[in-house]
């Protein structure tokens, strides 16, 4: 049998480097199952009876709704995680109303 001969015109090619992994792409690997047990837990949701499916797919959805609102809690008020505001909550103004004088001074009727 003859082999087939191919030409290259032009400079070889270089390989590619492989893109350096970041440090989360790292520790994402390490967490996510690998293709063995992926393969394993569909085979078991396959074969599981509905309710437990209906189970299985409930119990999904209320982590991912708490994990939705938690992140959405985190985007939406983040100076509540890097600054205490414990101690302006406990300071009492001297008189009631006191703190938001200012803010009607101007517009007080004579």
């Amino acid at each position: 049998m003859a082999r087939s001969v191919v030409l290259q015109i032009g400079p070889p090619r270089r390989r590619r480097r492989a893109a350096a992994r970041s440090r989360v792409a790292a520790i994402l690997v390490k967490i996510w199952p690998s293709v063995r047990t992926r393969r394993r837990l569909l085979h078991t949701y396959r074969k599981a009876p509905p309710a437990a499916k209906g189970f299985a797919v409930g119990l999904m959805l209320v982590v991912l709704v708490f994990a939705v609102n938690a992140l959405y809690q985190v985007v939406r008020k983040p100076t509540e995680l890097y600054f205490r505001s414990a101690e302006r909550c406990r300071r009492r103004p001297s008189r009631p109303g006191a703190h938001t004088v200012h803010c009607f001074a101007r517009t007080r009727p004579p």
